[in-house]
């Protein structure tokens, strides 16, 4: 057995399998690059929740150190990862016990987490179903966060979708950023009714709710239909007013 030490959502979980733990030890040591490679397909093709779990944070892990300008090693491997973590979206959520720092659904927060970059529109029934069925807050905030890149899919402006974003966005229970991911799914939207329901949470009182929904309409083909409300809407924020404010009046000032 092995407790888990290196891992976004299976932090001081346990691997009790012999081929795990060796592969596990291998991963998380410096070494051969092909032996650790191995050891990362070992751990995410295991059926395992917790191996794949943890493979799927070591591969975001490699995707964080990309973005600052490295390469992932584990690109090529990214088709199985996606193929893997829509797999483990479709099954129920992992048991409180296995991840005791994240708790219920942590294999759901690996598999959003990991996909963050390559899940595209074919996924937005998953995401849906997520967003519709998790009680853990984490695995809510990525599902709302991936949003933006699954609607795409013909059917993500159906009205059902377009009104639990627009009650998000709305919601001033809601965590800002929650509804920021909200907001900009509907922008990414780009229909009539997802604009309809950007415009209810326009007079929200917090202004950079208000900036940030002015921001999502400015990049929507009808935008020219709110031009007028959201000069208004601007000319109402203080000189100092939160960001995206200063983006909305550059975009004001600049193309309209």
């Amino acid at each position: 057995m092995v407790t888990v030490k290196h891992s976004h959502y299976w932090q001081d979980s346990q691997l009790h399998q012999d081929a795990l733990v060796e592969a596990y030890q291998e991963l998380t040591n410096p070494g051969d690059v092909e032996a650790r490679f191995a050891s990362f397909l070992t751990l995410l093709r295991s059926g395992d929740s917790v191996a794949a779990g943890v493979a799927m944070d070591h591969y975001e892990m490699s995707e964080s150190g990309s973005r600052m300008g490295g390469v992932n090693p584990l690109d090529v491997y990214s088709g199985e990862v996606l193929q893997i973590a829509r797999a483990t979206l479709e099954s129920p959520p992992s048991p409180a016990s296995l991840s005791p720092h994240t708790g219920e659904g942590a294999n759901h927060a690996s598999a959003l987490l990991a996909t963050a970059n390559i899940i595209s529109p074919q996924d937005f029934r998953l995401v849906k179903k997520i967003i519709d069925t998790t009680t853990n807050g984490e695995v809510r905030n990525l599902a709302l966060a991936s949003c933006s890149r699954v609607v795409g899919a013909k059917d993500a402006d159906d009205i059902e979708f377009v009104q639990l974003l627009g009650v998000i966005a709305y919601d001033v229970r809601e965590a800002p950023q929650n509804r920021i991911s909200a907001i900009s799914a509907l922008g990414s939207m780009n229909t009539d009714q997802s604009v309809e329901a950007l415009s209810i949470a326009m007079g929200d009182p917090d202004i950079s709710i208000q900036a940030h929904i002015a921001l999502a309409i400015l990049q929507m083909d009808c935008a020219a239909r709110w031009i007028d409300q959201l000069k208004r809407l601007a000319a109402s924020w203080p000189a100092k007013a939160p960001f995206p404010a200063d983006d909305v009046r550059d975009l004001l000032e600049d193309e309209w």
